[in-house]
């Protein structure tokens, strides 16, 4: 059996023609690693659209690296039933014992010997559509400072699932573009992310403390991506740069536009920003250090979002109130949970800290 692309990746090209070409012939030579981490024979057909995505991108001397975690039916259907036809090269690595979430597979990814210039992961559910690898290298090529590169993870959602506004698409791990360019960034989601090999030297890799499985309460954070990201620019002096050709499309079940998912899923990011403002100010960078981002998106959404549904609810009732309704209880959710880590829970914060950073008793 093999598996092919599914018809709804045709449709990226209209999306990036949108932003000036990126010419192809520049940085051709940079080699990369691509890994993605699998664990479940649920997002088989994703992670497969993703193998066949970047068979037609990738170069020789490339890698395309799965670290499948205690799923044997995955990789065999990765090695034997999806086509793969590239001048690259295919690695399957099979990890039998147990492991502590993403952050753990992409460090066994870090560990791994490489000459590749570039290195990069992308989540098995998400696919980097027609452009993507020739956009990273060109950015590679022509912005020497930078040290990470990120862009767009455009939503495709399940039969029947509900579409979410653009304010709180960041709860299902999506980020259109925003129309500003290339320019920098605090930080990447991980499901679409690239460095310089180089820059992550000494680095540590990924803080899996942070994570799904992280201490809080046993209910676990989501801040695994900004930590490594904010460490590396405040360490190498570099920056991470957002490139709009640099699209994935990201699977979003129906079960996660769901109102009762969204409320749990800000919960979370408001523990998750609590710590995080604790680590930010422990390695401050310029420009987009702190909690800026955070601060800018709550302006918008209150001085911009919600007046211009308000305005549109004469013209679009339902999708107007629905898209109100998830701003308010999501915006509402992330700043009590925030607030209460950062006042009644700030001795539980300051442990996580003391754990993550190994800092000494007083």
């Amino acid at each position: 059996m093999h598996i092919f692309i599914r018809g709804w990746l045709s449709h990226t090209a209209m999306e990036l023609e949108e932003s000036p070409p990126m010419n192809p012939v520049q940085g051709a030579d940079r080699r990369l690693d691509v890994f993605v981490p699998s664990f479940t024979m649920s997002r088989s057909e994703h992670t497969a659209s993703l193998q066949l995505s970047l068979a037609s991108q990738l170069q020789d001397g490339d890698r395309l690296i799965h670290i499948v975690e205690r799923c044997p039916e995955l990789a065999h259907f990765l090695r034997e039933d999806v086509l793969w036809e590239s001048q690259a090269e295919l690695v399957i690595i099979e990890v039998k014992e147990e492991i502590s979430g993403v952050s753990e597979a992409r460090n066994i990814g870090l560990s791994l010997p490489s000459s590749s210039e570039l290195i990069a992961f992308v989540d098995d559910d998400a696919v980097p559509l027609e452009g993507w690898v020739e956009a990273l290298r060109f950015a590679a090529e022509r912005f020497p400072d930078a040290v990470g590169f990120t862009g767009p993870s455009m939503p495709n959602y399940e039969e029947g699932a509900r579409e979410l506004c653009g304010e709180v698409l960041w709860a299902v791990s999506c980020s259109p573009d925003p129309g500003k360019g290339v320019h920098q960034i605090r930080n990447m989601w991980g499901l679409n992310m690239a460095f310089r090999r180089t820059s992550l030297e000494g680095m540590g890799g990924f803080r899996g403390e942070l994570g799904a499985s992280g201490f809080t309460e046993g209910k676990g954070l989501g801040g695994e991506e900004p930590d490594f990201a904010v460490r590396l620019q405040h360490r190498t002096g570099g920056t991470i740069l957002w490139i709009p050709e640099m699209v994935v499309s990201h699977f979003v079940p129906k079960s996660r536009t769901d109102i009762g998912y969204l409320i749990f899923r800000s919960a979370k990011e408001g523990r998750t920003k609590a710590v995080l403002r604790r680590l930010f100010l422990r390695y401050p960078i310029y420009g987009v250090g702190g909690m800026k981002t955070e601060n800018r998106h709550l302006f918008r959404i209150i001085f911009l979002s919600i007046p211009r549904f308000l305005l549109l609810s004469p013209l679009r009732p339902i999708s107007s109130m629905l898209a109100i309704r998830d701003i308010i209880a999501s915006t509402w959710m992330v700043g009590s949970r925030y607030l209460w880590y950062r006042t009644f829970g700030m001795k539980m914060t300051s442990e996580i800290i003391k754990k993550i950073e190994k800092i000494p008793e007083s």
